[in-house]
């Protein structure tokens, strides 16, 4: 018996990545290339192939851990790799008919089953919801000040454009003639109060309401990948603190 460590070959410029998904067990043959795990990190998955053939005798890894290059993933025997071979060629070959066949019938009765439920419950809410919404809705000038408001130096328009974004007037600090509230004041002030992260109080933005879905059919909760959990949270930072902008241009091509 040759006891071989397999380890974490170079995986890049990545400290450490979290291990999602352990493609063997102890007791396994594998063959050099066959994949072992599969590793995440924060931009990319991937699966580490074995590079050996034998016996799996021992995991050194489970579902979770962080491992980098070089950490060790498996113990092998590599004592016959011809046996091992020949192990592993038969494993695949033996369980194929077993795998066609289960696929085959649960997958496509499920689907069906599930296209069925959730026709009826999907178009329920599209008939309900409109009356609701109205109730719901809050104004974005709910949380403005009307007195401090009137009293603001600004010019119509400036109130104006302030009420649609619900901005209270009496907060903002006039950059003009006089201490006159100008348009960009107002803007300024928004791109400040989003910086602070204090938004949500002062532009009339309420919190998310739970919603039970259970209603609407059957749900399954499933666990999202980190690279998911990352994009997820990058793109919520970006829309509530960086404006966005619409350009249009006009070009004469004749």
């Amino acid at each position: 018996m040759s006891i071989k460590e397999i380890v974490v070959p170079d995986i890049g410029d990545f400290d450490s990545v979290e291990v999602i998904e352990i493609l063997v067990d102890e007791g396994d043959m594998v063959q050099a290339e066959d994949s072992l795990i599969t590793v995440e990190s924060d931009k990319a998955s991937m699966e580490i192939p074995s590079s050996e053939s034998g016996k799996v005798i021992k995991m050194n890894v489970k579902l979770g851990d962080q491992v980098s290059q070089g950490s060790v993933i498996l113990m092998m025997d590599v004592a016959d790799s011809a046996a091992a071979e020949n192990s592993a060629a038969d494993k695949n070959a033996a369980p194929a008919p077993e795998i066609v066949e289960k696929p085959a019938a649960t997958p496509t009765k499920s689907n069906e089953q599930t296209h069925e439920q959730m026709a009826p419950a999907q178009s329920t809410p599209a008939k309900s919801s409109p009356g609701k919404l109205p109730a719901d809705k809050h104004s974005p000038t709910e949380k403005i000040d009307e007195v401090r408001f009137s009293k603001a130096y600004a010019s119509p328009s400036v109130r104006k454009f302030a009420r649609e974004l619900g901005v209270d007037l009496g907060n903002v600090t006039g950059s003009g003639r006089k201490g006159r509230i100008l348009r960009d004041d107002v803007k300024s002030y928004i791109k400040k109060t989003l910086a602070s992260g204090a938004s949500g109080a002062t532009l009339g933005v309420k919190p998310m309401p739970e919603i039970d879905f259970s209603q609407f059919g059957e749900i399954e909760h499933q666990s999202l990948s980190k690279i998911n959990r990352l994009t997820g949270e990058f793109l919520h930072r970006s829309w509530l603190t960086i404006p966005h902008v619409t350009q249009f241009d006009e070009a004469d091509i004749t």
